[in-house]
């Protein structure tokens, strides 16, 4: 077996974890979710047998992809299935699903990246090894449970600056970060328990700012989406407010022409400018 890897038997289920995807293979389905080179993919397909390890999974998940798609949805969030497998996928920018399909089935295995699971989790790397080597599947389990012994108490965190105001909240395994102006939403992401870690330590000012960052981020890739659509990145609607979706983001922009969006950000950057000079 590919070292750093693993593939765990329970009853019927057979687990296997590799440094770039997850998957669950049951009866004659798999479940499982990539992420890789920016480009996530949750995936669901058919399957004729169970594998004995590691490489023989992966063989398995590569061939799920080898016809090409037979139904595409683009939007921030790609849907597309062929006669074995049907895949969520998102984070770069998907132009050709053909393409994507033919990388997904050379897709090689990676041994699991302690620091980045670290990273992601807020954990000490020496905590996931442990975790990874006493019980792997484990790992999300444990990283709530540590998170609320740690932050719990400051959750759900309010913090107001004169118009704007900030709500930090855990939800499972993701924290939620949500910005209103005048009392009305404006934005939410869902973040990392690092990242709301790291907000949890910001004053009031700095997490109103890293939240008006990433606000404006989105409004820019709003701006470069064609036909309303940055397929696997960014959506935008227009229904009497401007809506911008992400996987991870929703804007809800008070005003009905997508022209003004910079005209928006630029008054909220000169109001906090102004509040945060107090």
């Amino acid at each position: 077996m590919s070292k750093d890897t693993y593939l765990i038997k329970n009853g019927n289920r057979i687990t296997v974890i590799t440094g770039n995807y997850t998957a669950e293979f049951e009866g004659n389905s798999v479940k499982g979710f990539m992420d890789f080179q920016g480009l996530k993919v949750e995936f669901e397909g058919k399957v004729n047998s169970l594998p004995k390890t590691v490489e023989e999974a992966n063989e398995i998940i590569k061939s799920l992809f080898l016809s090409p798609p037979i139904k595409v949805k683009m939007g921030s969030v790609v849907e597309a299935e062929n006669d074995k497998v049907k895949i969520k996928a998102w984070g770069i920018i998907i132009n050709d699903i053909n393409s994507l399909f033919n990388k997904l089935s050379e897709i090689k295995i990676f041994p699991v990246d302690v620091n980045k699971i670290s990273h992601y989790y807020d954990l000490p790397p020496k905590v996931v090894k442990n975790i990874l080597k006493e019980s792997p599947l484990e790992v999300d389990e444990r990283a709530q449970r540590d998170f609320m012994h740690k932050y719990g108490t400051q959750l759900p965190r309010v913090e107001e600056l004169g118009e704007f105001k900030v709500i930090l909240d855990v939800d499972k395994n993701f924290g939620i970060a949500r910005l209103f102006y005048n009392n009305i939403f404006i934005y939410s992401v869902k973040v990392s328990l690092s990242t709301l870690a790291h907000y949890l330590k910001l004053d009031t000012k700095d997490l109103t700012e890293e939240l008006l960052y990433s606000l404006e981020a989105l409004i820019n890739l709003a701006g470069k989406a064609t036909g309303n659509v940055l397929p696997g990145v960014v959506e935008v609607h227009n229904d009497g407010i401007i809506k911008i979706t992400s996987s991870n983001e929703v804007a809800e922009i008070p005003i009905n022409d997508k022209s003004r969006l910079s005209e928006f950000i630029d008054e909220l950057r000169k109001k906090f400018l102004l509040l945060s000079h107090r």
